[in-house]
């Protein structure tokens, strides 16, 4: 209730006039920087999140909705992912940018989903996306697929600067293209080796480097191990002689750290996000970063 009321005294506040140039706001890192690697200097392009925080779990902030009220096009990860953005754009009144309104781009539409579940779900199997497993920008193929999105939107506010627009997305998947035969090739003499993971948000990344994984420290996503999943996924590591743990920045490295203690198995922190970890600045950077931090640990 406390939430709500500072939420809506907001409301109150002025709208904020910022320049004729589209404002677009982002739910997350990795989505801002490829909405402002495609909208260039015709957009003034803010994100609602830090890349340090958990996508899941963002707490609603009276700045973002401020930010939201003023803005055109709201680019969300969709697929239950950033459902906090949603109580956000409520509270904003912002018709243009609610669900089904011109503004409202979500990022997921097009995107090769995996993880999408079948029968009957509960809270037994934890945390589970009823779309699928939504952490898709974490295979630079899907980069491009939302480059392509922003492209899309851009050109439906702005039909005049589409040239503009056009060149600035074709640069974007040009260096990304690039960078994906690099990191492929970096990767390569990882394919099929098995590796643990925190939990299940890095199954894009293994999918598109062709690496094996050998289990989750959260085998049921949002729901802490119980001493026999432990036993279980240790056992797994030493039979399979798995090498490394990776571990997102976000999450508590007690259990990674019990882990490694219990089996000589090297706990690696990634960024899942654009801005997780220093270094990881825009999206390619981000895999730039995650690439060597892997091959190394195996290495």
């Amino acid at each position: 209730m406390k939430k709500l009321l500072v939420l809506t005294a907001v409301l109150l506040l002025p709208f904020v006039v910022l320049g004729k140039s589209l404002n677009i706001v982002a739910s997350t890192t990795d989505i801002a920087d490829i909405m402002k690697a495609v909208a260039g200097d015709r957009a003034n392009v803010e994100c609602l999140m830090k890349g340090t925080q958990d996508p899941h779990s963002v707490e609603p902030k009276p700045s973002m909705v401020i930010k939201v009220r003023n803005a055109d096009i709201m680019a969300v990860v969709g697929m239950d992912l950033d459902m906090w953005a949603n109580s956000v754009i409520e509270a904003s009144r912002n018709s243009k940018v609610s669900k089904g309104g011109q503004g409202y781009l979500d990022m997921s539409e097009d995107i090769p989903k995996l993880e999408v579940p079948e029968g009957k779900i509960d809270a037994r199997l934890g945390d589970v996306h009823i779309y699928g497993n939504p952490h898709y920008q974490l295979n630079p193929e899907n980069g491009k697929i939302m480059a392509d999105e922003a492209l899309k939107k851009l050109i439906e506010f702005s039909p005049d600067d589409e040239k503009y627009f056009q060149a600035n997305h074709d640069a974007f998947v040009k260096k990304l293209d690039e960078a994906i035969i690099r990191w492929k090739k970096t990767m390569a003499p990882l394919k099929g080796v098995k590796l643990a993971a925190s939990h299940s948000c890095l199954l894009y990344f293994f999918d598109a480097f062709g690496i094996k994984q050998a289990g989750y420290i959260e085998s049921k996503p949002g729901i802490p191990p119980s001493p026999a999943e432990v036993m279980a996924l240790e056992k797994k590591i030493q039979d399979d002689r798995v090498k490394a743990v990776l571990v997102d920045q976000f999450f508590d490295m007690s259990e990674p750290e019990k882990l490694s203690a219990d089996t000589g198995i090297k706990p690696v922190v990634i960024s899942t996000c654009v801005n997780g970890i220093d270094g990881t600045g825009d999206y390619i950077k981000l895999f730039d970063f995650d690439v060597n931090a892997v091959v190394s640990a195996v290495k």
